[in-house]
């Protein structure tokens, strides 16, 4: 919107265009289009007309109101006043297509209200001022009135036609657009009720009254619904006046629902009994008596296999005796069979009343160990399952099972798993084998025709362990044999580290050393020696980690150390490492006073007499150095290593 003049106006404030550059442009909408019945534009005009006689002034125009192209052929609109020569008004719709009412009816400062409706389908045009219709001289209507539906921007007070002085002179207010083409009743009350309101309308006592129903949001419930859950449905209902009460209508029955807080109403009461689509119903109710209303639709399904309970079967059972099985079996939706399979037959078992299933029909006929499975079926194909075995034995057997091929890991290390298996033979069949030790009897597996095996046994102490294997066969006869079985601790700690005060380290300062130390049995005891002196390393409580922060060197130089480590069975382990010290006191400066001498002499007589004597001086000085050095490394070399042995011995003594 380019004009910028804002003023008191007809109706509140409103747009005072100068005549020379200001305009107003409202751009194009779809909303508009020619696919709509039609249109109305109406606004508050208040003509200045002084300055403008003989020119075009307009009021609104569309920036195709001319073709560039081929400037004969105009297929825009223009609403305009023309004071060139006879002062007519008009709108006009292109190639000459034109609504002329002729004999201007504006007056100078004087308001007034003008409104030009579209009928786009009967290609129909209406010009309206002050609420009444207005005649037209010529009426030529063509397609192109049309168009104006399908136009760019609409310009208020301006002509696109820059060779024409077309800007208005005057003040605009309330301009409305409009895909509606308004009826002349409309624009009459629209006139009558903007132009004098106050005779237009008269107010009497308010009365406050509430028609608003209720609005709700948030609806929540469970969809799809497992046949038996409580649906959980939960709704948010407000209202200015409150809520007086919610419902969920299913299934021809009402449902209180409970505000559990806030505009929050919930229910939980409804369970389906069946499978299915089930059309509600919330019903909202204010305290004015307003309702609203919302639906939806749950779908109750079934995936859920059938549950079953007192399981019942003879065990162990006699030879060439009938299985009777029974079992109990509920699904919400019916059970539609239930099936014993044993030795890769089925067997259907029959609904005996209630939720009992059973079967008699199973004989076996020889002794072992039979395999199970029970298969249900609810009667909306979804199946559950349970397993089981029976002994079959006979009774005139009483022969023990025999043993061989005892195999057992001994002696076994500490932290190390037993693995102990053995061969069981009847002629029956072996029910069970049992390993007992150490108190507890675990389940040996039998792994081929006749071996059995276990290996979940782990010792936590060193010693000798007396254990004994159970052996039963189908006639519950038992064998039994027994043996010992060895722990012993050969394996040394292990550790991570050590880890020490970064190098070097600076003469009187104390080292900090620690080591992360493991054992199955636990440790004992950490030692550290350092120049021939042992020092214990503490425990931090409650980790691995052993620290000493005794050892203050005297003097510079290497230090070599060696960690010692004793688990509870007496295994030892070392590591060993150095220490780099400095002092931080520097060096005493040469005083340059030392070596020499004798007599000064002149420089240039006997000089290079004097060199090579120096020379000789400082290489056989030097040599002397380096030898005496050897000397003093070999004599020192033998005598740590004699410390440090005598020093492993002591520890492990």
């Amino acid at each position: 919107m380019d004009a910028t003049n804002l003023v008191n106006s007809k109706i509140g404030m409103g747009f005072e265009l100068d005549g020379i550059d200001d305009f107003i442009n409202i751009s194009e909408s779809s909303s508009l289009d020619s696919t709509n019945d039609g249109g109305t534009l109406s606004l508050w005009i208040n003509w200045e007309n002084s300055s403008k006689t003989g020119k075009y002034q307009r009021i609104m125009t569309t920036n195709n109101r001319f073709n560039y192209e081929n400037p004969v052929h105009r297929d825009g609109f223009e609403w305009a006043v023309n004071q060139w020569g006879d002062n007519f008004f008009y709108p006009w719709g292109g190639d000459g297509d034109n609504y002329n009412q002729k004999n201007d009816p504006f007056t100078n400062e004087i308001w007034h209200y003008l409104i030009l409706t579209f009928d786009y389908s009967n290609k129909n045009v209406t010009m309206y001022l002050d609420g009444s219709p207005m005649a037209f001289d010529t009426v030529n209507v063509d397609t192109h009135w049309t168009q104006l539906a399908e136009l760019e921007d609409w310009l208020w007070g301006v002509s696109v036609n820059v060779s024409q002085l077309g800007h208005f002179e005057g003040k605009f207010d309330e301009i409305r657009v409009s895909n509606i083409t308004r009826s002349a009743e409309w624009i009459a009350t629209e006139y009558n009720n903007q132009n004098n309101p106050s005779n237009f309308y008269s107010l009497g006592s308010a009365l406050r009254v509430d028609s608003t129903p209720p609005i709700w949001s948030n609806l929540g419930y469970t969809d799809p619904l497992e046949l038996g859950n409580a649906e959980t449905l939960i709704i948010d209902v407000f209202d200015y006046s409150g809520v007086a009460q919610v419902s969920f209508d299913i299934e021809n029955t009402n449902y209180t629902m409970v505000n559990i807080g806030g505009d929050t109403w919930k229910n939980d009461t409804w369970t389906p009994s069946s499978t299915g689509d089930y059309d509600f119903t919330i019903h909202m109710q204010d305290t004015h008596g307003n309702w609203n209303t919302t639906s939806g639709s749950i779908q109750v399904v079934d995936t859920t296999g059938p549950s079953w309970s007192n399981l019942v079967y003879t065990d162990p059972l006699e030879k060439g005796i009938a299985e009777t099985i029974t079992i109990d079996v509920i699904d919400l939706s019916g059970v539609s069979e239930v099936i014993f399979e044993i030795e890769g037959i089925n067997y259907t078992m029959v609904h005996i009343g209630g939720n009992t299933w059973q079967n008699d029909t199973w004989i076996p006929s020889s002794t072992g160990i039979y395999d199970f499975t029970i298969y249900m079926n609810d009667t909306h194909n979804n199946w559950n399952m349970t397993s089981g075995d029976i002994s079959v034995i006979d009774s005139t057997d009483t022969t023990p099972p025999t043993w061989s091929n005892l195999v057992e890991m001994t002696p076994l290390e500490l932290g190390d798993t037993e693995f102990i298996s053995i061969d069981v033979f009847d002629d029956f069949g072996i029910l069970e084998v049992l390993f007992e030790i150490d108190g507890y009897n675990y389940t040996m597996f039998n792994i081929s025709t006749n071996t059995w095996q276990n290996n979940t046994w782990t010792p936590s102490f060193t010693g000798d362990y007396d254990y004994t294997i159970h052996m039963r066969d189908v006639g519950d006869n038992w064998n039994t044999t027994e043996g010992i079985i060895q722990v012993i601790d050969t394996t040394l700690p292990s550790y991570i580290g050590p880890f020490e005060n970064p190098d070097p380290l600076t003469l009187g300062n104390i080292e900090n050393i620690t080591i992360t130390i493991t054992d199955f049995s636990g440790i004992k005891q950490v030692l550290i020696e350092i120049g021939a002196v042992n020092y214990t390393m503490r425990n931090i409580a409650g980790t691995d980690i052993w620290c000493n922060d005794s050892w203050i060197p005297t003097t510079t130089g290497y230090h070599n150390y060696k960690i010692y480590m004793e688990d509870n069975n007496n295994n030892w382990n070392s590591v060993s490492g150095q220490i780099f010290v400095i002092s931080d006191i520097p060096p005493p400066s040469d005083g340059g006073g030392g070596g020499g001498g004798g007599g000064g002499g002149d420089s240039s007589s006997g000089g290079e007499s004097d060199i090579l004597p120096m020379i000789l001086a400082i290489i056989g000085g030097a040599a002397g150095a380096i030898i005496g050095i050897i000397i003093f490394i070999k004599k020192r070399s033998s005598k740590p290593r004699e410390k440090e042995l005598e020093t492993i011995e002591s520890i492990i003594d």
